[in-house]
């Protein structure tokens, strides 16, 4: 474990989701690249991303989608003191930036799977897994996004309302309030990852009582760690800054400018109306800075431990409805 300035990073170690939104890569990131050399990097992607519109399958198995999330992230965390190095799956915290877009790890797979994540975001898989859910149901808050529960479209004020609902809960996992010991059953988590097994295997799942831990390391690669719990308090942390990165997407909310108070929560409603609102980042720049002071602002209050009562009306604040709020629609 390394402590640098406040901050606890194992070193081992949430697409907004879209092609062309805030995307994560999960599989590879430049090793020992201080984010001052980065400023340029996550800009230099226009022309493979405005290729992904017409060809998502190559895309994401070429491996040109874009370390966005964890560009956003990085700069947060130097903002607070720290650099991050090396590949995003060796920081639970990065790891946690893309967890609400793959909860999965299917990007960290072989080319079946990346092809499955694909067919998930184009709409044709089973509507019961997490990564269709995410995006196109019940969880697509996790994306700052309206959510759809058995047909059923959410208002924007019942976004606002699940998504801090969400942040509430898992900032307090982030800072040790609600142990990742916790039954599952006991908490919020339950009401969205009730019937989601946490066995290594179908059998355990039917029989193993479920814990906090499993919502955010599904795959059990965290939890082993030397200092397991750290981990998985990062990957909460990291959710959150997700939601908070795409809140500034162009296909994700309409802000007041761009960067102001939320006009409205878009619904996801597949990669063909989706990307195309975002097809070039280089005209993104004035959001991704917008996110990158929010998520610095967040995990300034993480850093600090500071409790939910405090951290409440910094976070409210990122997510400030504008007075003029309307009904959502697709961008």
């Amino acid at each position: 474990m390394i402590m640098e300035k406040g901050f606890y990073i194992i070193v081992l170690v949430a697409i907004a989701t879209s092609a062309n939104a805030f995307e994560i890569k999960p599989r590879d990131l430049p090793l020992n690249q201080e984010f001052k050399n980065a400023n340029t990097w996550y800009l230099d992607y226009d022309s493979a991303g405005n290729k992904s519109c017409q060809e998502y399958y190559g895309y994401y198995r070429r491996g040109d989608n874009q370390p966005v999330h964890e560009v956003i992230t990085r700069d947060a965390f130097q903002i607070n003191g720290t650099v991050l190095r090396g590949k995003s799956e060796y920081y639970p915290l990065l790891s946690g930036a893309q967890w609400n877009d793959d909860p999965e790890h299917l990007l960290r797979g072989g080319g079946l799977e990346i092809t499955y994540f694909v067919t998930i975001l184009k709409g044709m898989s089973r509507k019961t897994n997490l990564t269709h859910r995410s995006h196109y149901g019940d969880l697509s808050f996790l994306h700052a996004m309206r959510s759809n529960s058995n047909g059923k479209l959410s208002s924007n004020e019942e976004t606002y309302n699940e998504l801090m609902l969400w942040i509430e809960n898992t900032y307090k996992v982030a800072i040790g309030d609600i142990p990742i010991n916790t039954t599952r059953k006991e908490t919020y988590f339950d009401k969205y990852f009730g019937n989601v097994g946490c066995g290594i295997n179908s059998k355990e799942s039917g029989t193993k009582e479920c814990q906090v831990v499993d919502v955010f390391d599904m795959k059990r690669k965290y939890r082993s760690l030397p200092d397991g719990e750290t981990a998985i308090q990062y990957i909460a942390a990291g959710s959150i800054a997700h939601i908070i990165q795409d809140s500034f997407s162009a296909s994700h909310v309409k802000r007041v400018g761009g960067i102001g108070d939320i006009v409205e929560f878009y619904q996801y409603l597949g990669e063909d109306e989706h990307c195309r609102s975002d097809a070039a980042l280089s005209k993104n720049k004035k959001s991704i800075d917008a996110a990158k002071v929010a998520t610095a602002k967040f995990l300034s209050l993480i850093k600090h431990k500071k409790e939910w009562a405090r951290a409440k009306p910094e976070l409210e604040s990122i997510f400030k409805m504008d007075s003029n709020a309307k009904v959502a629609s697709s961008p």
